[in-house]
């Protein structure tokens, strides 16, 4: 006797095998899998997209997997008809790629929120010298006088004036 897998399960599922093809998960795509009402559907997927940010976040905030998870998920009963193992309360992918797509994405925002605010706070000292640290400042003057005094040099050696009297000293 085969059990009837609840909407909860269904929505899970479809969201899991929609994020796997790689296309956006919305509750008209999700709701033509597994039926339901637009509000439950609805509910079930934002539960769902709750639980991968947890689940991801908790992925890429470990930088190894202990040998006891690599145990636990070894022991995985492969007649199991869910396509998500509960370790503990949190819940994680049996495919690899749906897991690696979700570190994937979150990197990326993490990169993008990274160079963003990066590009912000080039522009801002830009703007504003002055808010550079004592160090930085006092780097930057020396260079700025460096540039300074080299323009200054070569202005002065394509000078006519400094031609006209370099030549006349080659000639006395």
């Amino acid at each position: 006797m085969s059990e009837e897998k609840s909407l909860r399960e269904k929505v899970f599922e479809a969201c899991h095998n929609i994020q796997a093809e790689n296309k956006k998960i919305t509750r008209d795509v999700v709701r033509e899998r597994t039926g339901g009402s637009n509000r439950d559907v609805s509910k079930y997927i934002a539960e769902w997209k709750a639980e991968c940010e947890k689940s991801a976040l908790a992925v890429a905030g470990t930088t190894q997997i202990s040998q006891q998870s690599e145990e636990s998920a070894a022991i995985v009963d492969d007649s199991a008809p869910s396509s998500t193992l509960n370790i503990g309360a949190e819940s994680y992918s049996n495919t690899a790629q749906n897991d690696l797509a979700v570190v994937g994405r979150l990197t990326a925002e993490r990169a993008a929120s990274i160079l963003s605010g990066e590009k912000e706070l080039l522009s801002f000292f830009l703007e504003n010298p002055d808010k550079l640290p004592e160090d930085l400042r006092q780097k930057v003057e020396r260079s700025q006088n460096k540039l300074n005094h080299l323009v200054e040099t070569r202005k002065e050696q394509h000078d006519p004036d400094f031609f006209a009297q370099n030549l006349i000293a080659q000639f006395q």
